[in-house]
């Protein structure tokens, strides 16, 4: 007896700007501790932070700007296309399989080890 998954679909957006949307994922992508702290570890290993011009620092900024801005468009588009994949009902149906055959295995497998 399966049931019908919920459907996927929003009734309302909330209208924001381009601009306001792009400096709010800047800067959420820019005060992210793990990155700040990967670089602070990364960059002393190749780059002598002694010798660095200007100039340096802002090849170094337009390179990591870039691949950053490469990557995150990445995971837009992908999971623009797994939200397309992910409406279908067969689909959602198998994700909720999956996930509930996840969880009674782990719940067999915790009952075990008690």
């Amino acid at each position: 007896m399966a049931v019908a998954p919920a459907s996927l679909e929003i009734a309302e957006l909330k209208s924001q700007s381009k601009r306001f949307s792009f400096f709010g994922g800047l800067s959420i992508t820019l005060g992210n501790p793990k990155v700040i702290l990967f670089y602070l570890g990364f960059l002393p290993t190749f780059l002598d932070l002694q010798s660095l011009t200007n100039l340096d620092v802002a090849v170094v900024a337009f390179v990591v700007s870039v691949v950053l801005g490469a990557v995150m468009l990445l995971y837009a588009f992908m999971a623009s296309r797994a939200r397309e994949l992910f409406k279908s009902e067969r689909a959602q149906n198998r994700m909720n399989r999956t996930a509930g055959t996840v969880m009674i295995g782990t719940g067999a497998v915790l009952l075990t080890r008690a």
